[in-house]
């Protein structure tokens, strides 16, 4: 038997996080601890959907941008510090916030997660974490003739768009990962 619940949606990830979240926003969710799930849905879904985004996930070098420091929460390293994102699906500026949807709605921070990738052995909420602070380091910036800084095009902390390049569709789902994450609470807040 697998450890992992596969989708072939063509975003791979992003939709297995959408899947798990559906299921998690009914009440199918895990201990929050390394107990064995032991509701059906809990331990073919949840589970091994979670076990599956998790082997989805990449490390990412994070450095200071401006005055702006990425590296925030418990447990993380000063900056450059190690950040998550997104690797199997394309579009990583916004497939890497919809991949932290079903963790953010695990209610179940505590948990460690098996052998998968760089993830193995950490806990949700210091993945959830660093994934949250890859989102808030893939913003754009922008070159030295922008006046600003915000919001996200589809790759991460992509200046190749230029400096009014941002999109809907990344904006909103990287703020939607943003308030999931900070309502799952005790995760640190990135300097956006």
């Amino acid at each position: 038997a697998g450890t992992t619940t596969y989708w072939s949606v063509g975003y791979n990830v992003t939709g297995a996080s959408l899947g798990v979240l559906a299921f998690e926003n009914q009440g199918y969710r895990l201990p929050n601890s390394n107990a064995t799930p032991t509701g059906l849905y809990e331990k073919y879904v949840v589970q091994r959907g979670l076990n599956f985004i998790f082997g989805g996930l990449a490390v990412r070098s994070l450095n200071v941008q401006g005055a702006n420091n990425p590296c925030v929460g418990a447990g993380i390293e000063a900056s450059n510090c190690t950040g998550y994102y997104n690797s199997y699906d394309g579009d990583d500026g916004y497939s890497t916030a919809l991949a932290s949807l079903a963790l953010s709605g695990s209610a179940a921070l505590d948990r460690t997660a098996g052998n998968f990738g760089p993830v193995n052995g950490k806990t949700y909420r210091e993945i959830l974490q660093r994934v949250m602070n890859t989102v808030a380091w893939g913003q754009i910036d922008g070159d030295a003739t922008c006046s600003g800084r915000g919001g996200w095009t589809y790759s991460l902390y992509d200046v190749s768009y230029g400096c009014n390049s941002s999109d809907g569709s990344t904006v909103g789902w990287n703020l939607f990962a943003l308030l999931d994450a900070g309502a799952a609470g005790k995760i640190g807040r990135a300097h956006v």
